[in-house]
């Protein structure tokens, strides 16, 4: 017996390490040898449930969940580990009522008050009630300062509500959340004037391309900017003698000052005018735009974004969701497959359809394409934001709870003169969308 908890215990430890590591694939392999050890351990259970989560592997989880009920565990690490699947599968008000049930604990230290307070500020605020997520959220950080997971959320509330001014204060905090360095950030915009600056990029391509908008602002202040872009957007954007690399070209001294692409609208203090006009796409795409005659429409399609984003089942959809529009009876019509990757669960599906597949090309070339398509309709992916960027008709299909850069209603975007945006209904139905999408189209043929 003695032999088996050692060997256990030791299986247990490696996962933890490999956990704190964010190496999830690998603690699971750990904590299932732990429990063929010692089979019922509720703490090897919860941490394995935990790295179920992180794996998005949600009906193991619960399957995790449904045993340590059987054993009538009712701990706080328990509770946790319900209140996080619950989260993670957008089961909002269950999260809401276990974590109600984890308040009551007298003996919580202000850390874990912290969080507690956080995460059920982000369950409130993806049923929409904003008020009482921030009232959470601004109290999770009185317990705890050093919270910058509650600091972010803050600020992404606000950017949802159009707060800016609060909203990218607070959207700093993602440097030291994401353990991003910033030693040499400037304090104020004033002090590039003149100086060597490069811009890095920290998110998604999509986030790149939105805030490309504010790189020109800069050359107000100093002359020489280079831009660190990854290699799916290589020549995609051009603007005066501001130099667009790979990291491969970049010296840490070679420069005065390093920001994040995702800081420049707090640094420049944009609050309401988020215009377009100052493009640094590169104009030579534009150059391929063609006289559009009769002989066909061409519509662009994206329906699913990155897999491992925490929301994406939000927001992405199956790509039999647009059966309605891809079977519209119109000969001149011809849809196109903008996305790199088909999902398993839309190969069957795509295999049937007349897509034409061009998620094989870089963003630079798949400009060149999209720049004469009458319309390109996308979920909240980057092609979302390639296509509007180019000034293109776009619609885009938006989830009922929004991420901050869409706003909370109506059809029109801060972000791009050309998107028009089609909402789910509380219902967090896309048939209603698609539908309308439809009605859209039909109308202008």
């Amino acid at each position: 017996m003695n032999e088996n908890f050692n060997i256990a215990k030791n299986f247990f430890e490696i996962g933890e390490n490999l956990f704190s590591e964010k190496k999830y694939e690998e603690a699971e392999k750990n904590f299932n040898l732990s429990l063929k050890f010692l089979p019922h351990r509720s703490s090897t259970l919860i941490n394995l449930g935990l790295c179920k989560i992180k794996l998005k592997k949600y009906n193991e989880c619960l399957n995790i969940i449904n045993q340590l009920d059987d054993q009538k565990n009712s701990s706080f690490d328990y509770k946790n580990l319900k209140s996080l699947y619950y989260g993670e599968t957008l089961q909002f008000n269950k999260a809401i009522k276990i974590i109600d049930e984890m308040l009551q604990d007298k003996n919580l230290s202000n850390f874990d008050l912290s969080n507690l307070l956080n995460y059920q500020g982000i369950a409130y605020s993806k049923l929409k009630n904003y008020k009482k997520a921030l009232a959470l959220q601004n109290e999770s950080i009185k317990m705890n300062e050093l919270n910058y997971d509650a600091q972010c959320n803050v600020g992404f509330n606000n950017l949802a509500l159009g707060n800016f001014k609060d909203g990218w204060k607070k959207y700093e905090f993602r440097l030291k959340r994401n353990k991003l360095k910033f030693s040499k950030y400037p304090k104020s915009i004033d002090d590039i004037r003149d100086k060597k600056i490069l811009i890095r990029s920290e998110q998604g391509l999509g986030d790149i391309i939105q805030f490309s908008r504010f790189i020109p602002k800069l050359y107000d202040y100093t002359k020489f900017i280079n831009v660190i872009v990854p290699r799916a957007l290589n020549n995609f954007f051009k603007y005066k003698d501001i130099k667009f690399i790979s990291s491969d070209f970049y010296k840490h001294e070679d420069y005065d000052y390093e920001i994040y692409i995702g800081s420049l609208a707090f640094l420049l203090n944009q609050y309401k005018n988020f215009d377009n006009d100052q493009s640094v796409v590169n104009p030579e795409i534009f150059n391929y735009k063609k006289d559009k005659n009769n002989s066909s429409y061409d519509i662009g399609l994206a329906w699913s974004g990155n897999p491992k984003f925490r929301y994406d089942t939000m927001r992405s959809l199956q790509l039999n969701n647009l059966d309605e529009l891809i079977s519209i009876k119109n000969k001149n019509f011809k849809f196109y497959c903008l996305q790199k990757d088909i999902r398993e669960c839309d190969q069957e599906y795509f295999k049937k359809s007349e897509l034409i597949y061009l998620g094989n090309l870089d963003f630079y070339h798949l400009a060149k394409k999209i720049i004469n398509f009458n319309l390109v309709i996308s979920s909240d992916t980057s092609i979302l934001h390639l296509a509007a960027s180019l000034n293109v008709k776009t619609f885009g299909l938006i989830s009922y709870i929004p991420d901050w850069r869409w706003g909370l209603e109506g059809n029109k975007s801060n972000w791009y003169k050309t998107l028009k945006l089609f909402r789910q209904s509380d219902n967090q139905d896309w048939k209603e969308v698609i539908q309308d999408v439809r009605k859209d189209i039909k109308s202008e043929l």
